[in-house]
């Protein structure tokens, strides 16, 4: 096997990538950009908690806006805000539902009208599973903005130099054997640079998992340095995965490339300070190596859609202890955890996260947990240290 063995068939398939590329350069790219291009072109000065901009004089969240952020708000998004006093903040979210209503139209009509071509298949399933996630996130930013109000939660402004963690994961998975999973992370922080690695072995089956990544920061905190405004972020990614089914006699080798961003919502509205919207969209091929004679490696290959939204919020506010909740969906089903169906659906999932930060050393405990609902049922818990978490 030589190097054009493996990189033959992505060059090959390149062009399939310049509508993921462009999309997401629309989608990502332009709100950040605007945001930052109000402060001369430059990452504004950080803020502290304090001096977020509070609800204009007269909103007032509660039972009634929550309620209308129900009825008519999971049709009409924005509602609940708007009934609340925030009249910008309830648009600018009835505008996003517009937008993924449209996304998600133009999809299924190109899936439809071109009957499920594979040629079109990443793009129609963009199209629809974007515009579902920007129809979800502002659906739950308005019910969180009318009932609440918005809260003091801030993330760090820094990134870590170091972090390492443990931890174990319960997969209940009808199509294999395993079901204990010991995980273990490295990550390494330069600058704008980003290096991890991850291990997973099963405890109980002869499966493992390796992979490694490396990111690029373009905007957000970084390493060492304290000038970001907020949690807003965006990363390019480079990541190659190694996975090993003993017991059912194969295994993958794959390699992907990504975009990711994390926007703080407050730059939306006051009454969504605390909680932030993310989003990834990315590119892989996998190749598949089987215990068949006659097989060779790379004979068969897949193709991966890369493709994720969430909607968190963040607890404590840094440089104190510190974290955040978020619901996620991620399209990727070759994972532990799978897809909900035999169609084209990913897994959903919730995650959480804590930082008890030691004011004298600026190091930090780092503590997590998950869930992950797909085709397998998924629970795990991590513990993990950062270095200048400060």
């Amino acid at each position: 096997m030589s190097l054009r063995d493996i990189t033959g068939p992505l060059m090959a398939r390149t062009p399939r990538c310049a509508w993921a590329c462009l999309l997401t350069a629309l989608l990502v790219f332009f709100p950040l950009f605007a945001a930052n291009a109000e402060a001369g072109g430059e990452e504004p000065a950080a803020l502290p908690p304090d001096a977020d901009p509070m609800p204009a004089q007269g909103f007032e969240p509660g039972l009634l806006p929550a309620l209308a952020a129900l009825v008519p708000g999971l049709l009409l998004h924005g509602s609940g805000t708007f009934v609340a006093g925030d009249t910008d903040t309830g648009l600018l979210l009835l505008a996003a539902e517009g937008v993924g209503v449209a996304s998600a139209a133009t999809g299924l009509t190109i899936l439809a009208t071109t009957g499920a071509s594979r040629k079109l298949a990443g793009l129609s399933v963009t199209l629809t599973a974007g515009g579902v996630g920007l129809f979800l996130t502002p659906m739950l930013a308005d019910l969180y903005g009318a009932a609440v109000g918005g809260t003091e939660g801030a993330p760090a402004l820094v990134n870590p130099r170091a972090q390492v963690t443990l931890g174990y994961r319960f997969i209940d998975d009808p199509h294999f054997e395993y079901s204990s999973l010991l995980a273990s992370n490295a990550q390494l922080w330069l600058d704008r640079w980003r290096l991890g690695v991850e291990g997973i072995v099963a405890a109980d089956d002869d499966n493992q998992r390796l992979r490694f990544e490396g990111d690029c920061r373009l905007l957000g905190p970084l390493a060492g340095e304290r000038d970001a405004r907020d949690g807003s972020a965006l990363d390019v990614q480079l990541a190659s995965t190694f996975h090993s089914y003993g017991t059912e006699g194969f295994r993958t080798l794959s390699f992907e490339s990504s975009v990711a961003g994390r926007y703080d919502l407050a730059r939306l509205g006051a009454p969504l300070r605390g909680s932030f919207a993310e989003a990834h969209l990315g590119y892989g091929l996998e190749w598949f190596d089987y215990d068949l004679p006659g097989v060779p490696f790379g004979e068969d290959t897949s193709e991966m859609l890369l493709l994720g939204f969430g909607w968190g919020v963040y607890l404590g506010a840094w440089p104190g202890d510190h974290g955040s909740v978020a619901l996620t969906y991620d399209h990727r089903r070759d994972s532990y955890f799978g897809g909900l169906s035999s169609g084209f659906i990913g897994h959903f999932g919730a995650r959480g996260e804590w930082h008890l930060v030691d004011e004298e050393t600026d190091n930090a405990w780092a503590l997590g947990a998950m869930v992950k609902v797909g085709s397998a049922l998924a629970a795990g818990l991590d513990l993990g240290y950062r270095w200048g978490s400060k």
